[in-house]
Protein backbone atom coordinates (compact mmCIF):
# COMPACT_ATOMS: atom_id res chain seq x y z
CA UNK A 1 0.00 0.00 0.00
CA UNK A 2 1.40 3.50 -1.13
CA UNK A 3 1.28 6.20 1.15
CA UNK A 4 0.81 8.90 -1.32
CA UNK A 5 -0.88 8.97 -4.88
CA UNK A 6 -1.36 11.40 -7.44
CA UNK A 7 -4.17 13.12 -8.04
CA UNK A 8 -5.36 11.88 -11.94
CA UNK A 9 -6.65 15.14 -13.50
CA UNK A 10 -4.06 17.38 -11.97
CA UNK A 11 -0.57 17.48 -13.11
CA UNK A 12 1.99 17.49 -10.07
CA UNK A 13 -0.51 17.05 -6.96
CA UNK A 14 -0.71 14.62 -4.58
CA UNK A 15 -3.02 13.24 -2.28
CA UNK A 16 -2.98 10.45 0.83
CA UNK A 17 -3.80 7.07 -0.83
CA UNK A 18 -7.34 6.13 -0.72
CA UNK A 19 -6.82 3.29 2.40
CA UNK A 20 -6.01 5.93 4.51
CA UNK A 21 -9.37 8.26 3.97
CA UNK A 22 -11.60 4.98 4.26
CA UNK A 23 -9.68 3.78 7.37
CA UNK A 24 -10.31 7.36 8.35
CA UNK A 25 -14.33 6.84 7.48
CA UNK A 26 -13.51 9.94 4.98
CA UNK A 27 -14.43 8.62 1.95
CA UNK A 28 -15.87 11.90 0.69
CA UNK A 29 -13.34 13.81 1.78
CA UNK A 30 -11.22 11.96 -0.38
CA UNK A 31 -13.46 11.84 -3.74
CA UNK A 32 -13.99 15.94 -2.90
CA UNK A 33 -9.74 16.43 -3.09
CA UNK A 34 -9.24 13.75 -5.91
CA UNK A 35 -11.84 15.59 -7.80
CA UNK A 36 -13.16 14.79 -11.22
CA UNK A 37 -12.46 13.94 -14.48
CA UNK A 38 -12.82 17.19 -16.71
CA UNK A 39 -15.38 15.19 -18.99
CA UNK A 40 -17.93 14.92 -15.65
CA UNK A 41 -17.19 18.89 -15.44
CA UNK A 42 -18.95 18.89 -19.16
CA UNK A 43 -21.53 16.67 -18.27
CA UNK A 44 -22.46 18.57 -15.23
CA UNK A 45 -22.24 21.93 -16.99
CA UNK A 46 -24.20 20.70 -19.99
CA UNK A 47 -27.08 19.21 -17.51
CA UNK A 48 -27.69 22.76 -16.73
CA UNK A 49 -28.15 24.15 -19.98
CA UNK A 50 -30.57 21.51 -21.09
CA UNK A 51 -32.22 22.05 -18.11
CA UNK A 52 -32.42 25.80 -17.96
CA UNK A 53 -32.40 26.42 -21.79
CA UNK A 54 -29.28 28.92 -21.27
CA UNK A 55 -26.63 29.87 -17.98
CA UNK A 56 -24.93 32.50 -17.30
CA UNK A 57 -21.26 32.29 -15.51
CA UNK A 58 -22.51 33.00 -12.04
CA UNK A 59 -24.56 30.16 -12.66
CA UNK A 60 -22.02 27.65 -13.72
CA UNK A 61 -20.29 28.80 -10.85
CA UNK A 62 -22.86 27.66 -8.79
CA UNK A 63 -23.32 24.12 -10.42
CA UNK A 64 -19.14 23.92 -9.96
CA UNK A 65 -17.65 25.77 -7.25
CA UNK A 66 -14.72 24.16 -6.76
CA UNK A 67 -13.15 25.68 -10.73
CA UNK A 68 -12.05 28.88 -11.24
CA UNK A 69 -13.85 30.97 -13.71
CA UNK A 70 -10.92 30.24 -15.91
CA UNK A 71 -11.64 26.49 -15.98
CA UNK A 72 -15.51 27.50 -16.53
CA UNK A 73 -14.71 29.67 -19.57
CA UNK A 74 -12.42 26.42 -20.94
CA UNK A 75 -15.09 23.93 -20.03
CA UNK A 76 -17.59 26.32 -22.03
CA UNK A 77 -15.54 26.44 -24.79
CA UNK A 78 -15.31 23.04 -24.84
CA UNK A 79 -18.80 22.01 -24.97
CA UNK A 80 -19.71 25.21 -27.48
CA UNK A 81 -17.38 23.41 -29.94
CA UNK A 82 -18.65 19.84 -29.60
CA UNK A 83 -22.25 21.52 -30.07
CA UNK A 84 -21.10 23.20 -33.39
CA UNK A 85 -19.28 19.69 -34.72
CA UNK A 86 -22.77 17.74 -34.09
CA UNK A 87 -25.10 20.27 -35.91
CA UNK A 88 -22.62 20.24 -38.74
Amino acid sequence: MGTIERIPYKKNQYILCREYYIAMDKNGEYTRINGLPRDKYKTLLLQHIENYGKGCLKEFANVLPDLAYKVLIINLICIKSICIEKSI
